[in-house]
Parts: structure tokens; C-alpha cells; sequence
């Protein structure tokens, strides 16, 4: 099934690259390069089915970013890329992939 989804990566060659290997599946992307774009983005487009973030993005801080699409965006499917290792958050409902990773990692998550 098709998704829409939500990039937020502040490297612009991964966020392009990520929305050129999603688009090319189907899907329909939405990039943003921060916290504050994406929180704009998820407003105006709430039929958004998965959230793809880097965990060091900025500006908001790494940890309540993550509480706050825990807490308020449940119904969404949660993918954190990143290249530190991420403790617990308590949440099934966020899935962690650790950078470098493999396209076919993303696409099997999205899905």
C-alpha cells in the first residue's frame, strides 16, 4: 500500500535522496529539514501515515521531539534514523533504524 510520508533530516543529500528513492516506490513524500517545518507540515497535512526522523535534527531538543510525535501523533507509523544509539522511549509504536542503513530497511519499516 502506498504511504504518505514525512521526512525530517537536516542532511539535504539524505532528505533528497530518501524522497527520490520513496517517490520512486509510490509514495508520496513530504520533506522537511527540521522539527519546526515538520510540525508545520503535520498541521496542514493530517492525512500523513508515517513520520521518518532523524533524531539529532533540531531545533527542538532530540528527547521531547521524540515524546512530543509519541504523544501526539500515536495513530502515525514512527521511523527514527540515526547514527547514535537511542535508548528506550517505552513507545512500540517507534521503530529505530541506525544509520548507515540499507534503502531496503527503510522501505521494509515503511510498510
Amino acid at each position: 500500500m502506498k504511504k504518505k510520508i514525512l521526512i525530517i533530516d537536516d542532511n539535504d543529500e539524505l532528505r533528497l535522496f530518501l524522497k527520490k528513492s520513496l517517490e520512486k516506490e509510490g509514495h508520496t513524500v513530504i520533506p522537511s529539514a527540521d522539527t519546526i517545518s515538520a510540525i508545520e507540515r503535520l498541521i496542514t497535512n493530517d492525512d500523513i501515515d508515517v513520520i521518518v526522523t532523524d533524531y539529532r535534527v533540531g531545533p527542538i531538543d532530540d528527547d521531547i521531539w521524540l515524546k512530543f510525535l509519541d504523544k501526539f501523533y500515536k495513530d502515525k507509523k514512527i521511523i527514527i534514523i540515526s547514527g547514535y544509539t537511542l535508548k528506550d522511549f517505552g513507545s512500540e509504536g517507534i521503530k529505530y533504524i541506525k544509520k548507515p542503513f540499507d534503502l531496503s530497511q527503510l522501505l521494509e519499516a515503511v510498510e
